[in-house]
């Protein structure tokens, strides 16, 4: 939790009336990426027991309490944003994927303007089309997401895996 807290306090500097021109922020990968699972199972749940099993297999809670990586093509996806401009936004949302069989498939989290992508089926891997209009590519597990934002001038998140 801590990792995806730090992430977001990162693109929200306090609420400062003076914002950088330029900021950046590392986190851990692997951490965030658990974080974003974790809350897209929490969000998504609604109180059902099973929930994460039943979305995601037996692995879904070994990656929840970290004893297990997610495995490829399932995980985080960010948007390529280079040369985009975020709008100012204080969201955080999570937005449900279903197929055409109704499962769900996979979830946008949305975080300060940022739109990330979790992944949760291992027979096929997600194309852009699949969860947001502007169709920018979908970077796996991304070392870095550069993009300026309304409030905070450029801003680069860097991801240690």
């Amino acid at each position: 939790m801590r990792t995806g807290i730090t992430a977001f306090r990162a693109l929200n500097p306090g609420g400062a009336a003076e914002l950088p021109t330029s900021h950046s922020a590392t986190v851990n990968g692997h951490l965030f990426e658990r974080w974003l699972v974790k809350s897209v199972f929490n969000v998504l749940s609604d109180g059902v027991v099973g929930f994460a099993e039943n979305v995601a297999g037996p692995s879904a809670l070994h990656w929840v309490f970290g004893t297990e990586l997610v495995k490829p093509p399932m995980g985080f996806y960010a948007e390529d944003l280079t040369g985009s401009l975020l709008p100012a936004s204080d969201d955080l949302a999570v937005v449900g994927h279903e197929s055409v069989t109704n499962q769900l498939v996979g979830a946008t989290v949305v975080m300060q303007g940022l739109r990330f992508l979790v992944w949760l089926r291992q027979e096929f891997a997600p194309h852009a089309q699949m969860f947001q209009p502007q169709k920018a590519p979908l970077l796996y597990r991304p070392t870095n997401v550069h993009f300026a934002a309304a409030r905070l001038g450029d801003f680069e998140l860097n991801f240690r895996w």
